[in-house]
């Protein structure tokens, strides 16, 4: 699957001779018209859907902005940082109220305008504890919980807090988390320990250990920004 950015557009391409692209595609496409009709307005729109012999091309309208990949995080303050990231958690809460996980957040698949949020990027998304057949792996290191890499496809709201947590690790201190396989457990250190105590329990290696919703993830980030100066 190649990703092109182009004046007007961003153009994602399948290629059907590979069988996990071709369940991307389906959950892509399916997943964004559900979201659509559902009146979720910070994803991309749908242009047009392209098939070739090869492929199939989905068009999206281009969001102006910039990925939290390139953007510099250092030239914002601790406080704006975590209003960012406050944002971020509002829109996957409400992802998560239509009752779908997007299982792939990265610093990638988010979009930063100004103040606004946007997300993509939701070939990987499932609806909530449902069970599916997984056909292939799929997992970003840094952001995916120990559950994307199970044989068995599991699709919990734990999926999507794990990976906001990493996100939340990497605007404070400006650098990706170690992946959940390679490394033993780092110590997370931080002066403010409503902060610190915040992220640790959102890296937790087990699900149960973890935030079970977005709602108490969004109050204690409100909290601690609160609190700053």
């Amino acid at each position: 699957m190649v990703g092109i950015m182009e004046i007007k557009y961003y153009k994602k391409i399948f290629n059907m001779n590979l069988p996990e692209q071709y369940i991307m595609f389906n959950y892509e496409i399916n997943n964004m018209i559900f979201l659509l009709k559902n009146k979720i307005s910070f994803i991309p729109k749908i242009l047009k859907v392209k098939i070739t012999k090869n492929n199939k091309e989905i068009f999206y309208e281009r969001i102006v902005g910039k990925t939290l990949k390139e953007m510099n995080i250092l030239n914002y303050s601790l406080k704006e940082r975590l209003k960012i990231f406050n944002e971020i958690i509002v829109a996957v809460e409400k992802i998560h109220n239509l009752g779908l996980i997007h299982n792939d957040i990265n610093l990638g698949n988010i979009i930063i305008n100004e103040n606004n949020v946007y997300i993509i990027d939701f070939s990987e998304s499932r609806f909530i504890n449902n069970k599916y057949d997984k056909k292939y792996f799929s997992y970003t290191k840094g952001f995916s919980c120990l559950e994307k890499y199970s044989n068995n496809e599991k699709n919990f709201i734990e999926n999507d807090t794990y990976s906001l947590t990493s996100i939340c690790y990497y605007l404070v201190f400006n650098k990706i988390y170690p992946n959940i396989c390679d490394s033993n457990y780092i110590n997370i250190i931080h002066s403010n320990k409503k902060l610190e105590n915040f992220l640790k329990k959102g890296l937790s290696f087990t699900k149960y250990n973890r935030y079970n919703n977005t709602l108490v993830m969004k109050e204690m980030i409100s909290d601690i920004i609160e609190e700053l100066q």
